[in-house]
Parts: structure tokens; C-alpha cells; sequence
């Protein structure tokens, strides 16, 4: 609704396999297509492995028609997520710098990422009062999953309240209707790509595939994007 886009079809619909991805999604700002949906929460039992399969394979076929595909898993990712995360490339865990959305995020990545050769982990703090509370909140994370799983968690980025924005639901999504995320985002995305390939995680063909999780303190924002499954 945020993207001003309006369907009958979702991404309940391409798991399914009642319609393809071309069929559901729509024309966003720009070249993006968007399959609309509420990943990890309202409709959690329609993703099923085999229907994840499905729509993963379905988008594998659209190599060399798209660049990249980003699932937002949402808030409070799934064990049924586990799928979607494990396929893609990179993944963005947005949190805040509160401590229990600190604790959310290392919960989502035990409970995901169960293969150590698996994708690329990213941070980004949303709501930061600072670049050292957002640094700080980033070392925490990557601290825990260095110390008990075994992983490596690459800074993203992050994003400071402005006293525009303060009294918005979201800093994140109302910084994006103002164009004033653009560059942490820009910057994020520039990181992703100056990775050397020596530290790359899971590989996609066709393209990038990234999964965006969302701390449990951040219940209260609206989502990144207009609930965004897919984009090209």
C-alpha cells in the first residue's frame, strides 16, 4: 500500500503454483517488480518447503531478466524461512541498537543460517542515535555469532533519526518515502559489491538473491520497503 500498488495476487499465489511470478507481481517505481505479501507472519503456513522450492527455481529461470531479488522475511523470521534465507546470496539483519532487538537478531541467525558455508551476513542499524551506537550494536552481533556459531557478520550500515522523521512510525520506511535513506543504502549495496569474492557466502545463478530480517524491536516500523517479497 506505501508503493501505492494494488493486486489480487500475492506471493501466497506463486508458492502455490496457482500463479507464476510474471503473472503476480507488479510494475514498482523505476525497474522494480513487486510481489506484494506478509512473509514471516500472516501467512506462515502457506510456506510450505515445496512451495518455497517452487517459487525459488521459478526465479532461478529468470536469469539474465533481473539483476537482483530481495525477500523480506520480516520481523520474526520462521523456521519455514529457513529455505529462502539458505538460498540467497547475502542477508541484511535490520535491527535497532536496543538490546533485545540485538538478542532477536542473533536468535534469527541460530535459528537460520545452519550451514556455515551458507550466505553473507550484513547488518543494518536502524533508529541509531549515533554512528557508535550503531557500531557498537553491529560488534555485539557480530561478536555472538563469531563467538558461537562460527560466523562472520559484515557492517551494512545504518540509519540516524532526524528530527523530521521523529515523529514517524519508522524512521526507515519514512526515510525512504523522503529519499533520505538513499545513500546508507547506496553505501550498503556498494559494500555487497566490494566484497572480494575469496568471502562470498552461497552463490545464485542468474543474479543476487538477498534476504532482509528485521529485529523484534522494530514490531512497531513499517516494513523496508511496502512489504516487498520480490524485486528485479
Amino acid at each position: 500500500a506505501r508503493l501505492n500498488l494494488h493486486t489480487q495476487y500475492a506471493v501466497s499465489q506463486a508458492l502455490s503454483g496457482w500463479r507464476g511470478v510474471r503473472e503476480a507481481w507488479l510494475a514498482g517505481p523505476g525497474s522494480l517488480r513487486v510481489l506484494t505479501g506478509h512473509f514471516a507472519e500472516d501467512e506462515s503456513d502457506a510456506f510450505s518447503p515445496a512451495g518455497q522450492r517452487r517459487l525459488i527455481d521459478e526465479l532461478h529461470a529468470l536469469a539474465g531478466q533481473i539483476d537482483y531479488v530481495v525477500f523480506d522475511i520480516g520481523r520474526s523470521p520462521q523456521p519455514s524461512s529457513k529455505l529462502l534465507w539458505q538460498a540467497a546470496t547475502d542477508v541484511v539483519l535490520v535491527s535497532t541498537a536496543d538490546t533485545v532487538a540485538v538478542m532477536d537478531t542473533y536468535a534469527a541467525v541460530k535459528l537460520c543460517n545452519v550451514d556455515p558455508e551458507g550466505p553473507r551476513l550484513w547488518t543494518f542499524l536502524n533508529q541509531a542515535a549515533s554512528e557508535a551506537a550503531a557500531r557498537d550494536a553491529h560488534d555485539r552481533i557480530a561478536l555472538a555469532c563469531r563467538r558461537f556459531l562460527a560466523l562472520e557478520v559484515h557492517r551494512g550500515g545504518w540509519m540516524q533519526p532526524t528530527d523530521a522523521l521523529a515523529s514517524q512510525e519508522s524512521n526507515l520506511a519514512a526515510a525512504a518515502s523522503s529519499g533520505a535513506c538513499e545513500p546508507p543504502l547506496l553505501a550498503l549495496a556498494q559494500a555487497m559489491a566490494d566484497l572480494p569474492a575469496s568471502q562470498e557466502g552461497g552463490s545464485t545463478p542468474g543474479g543476487r538473491e538477498v534476504a532482509l530480517a528485521r529485529g523484534r524491536c522494530l514490531r512497531t516500523s513499517t516494513d523496508l520497503a511496502a512489504d516487498i517479497s520480490v524485486t528485479s
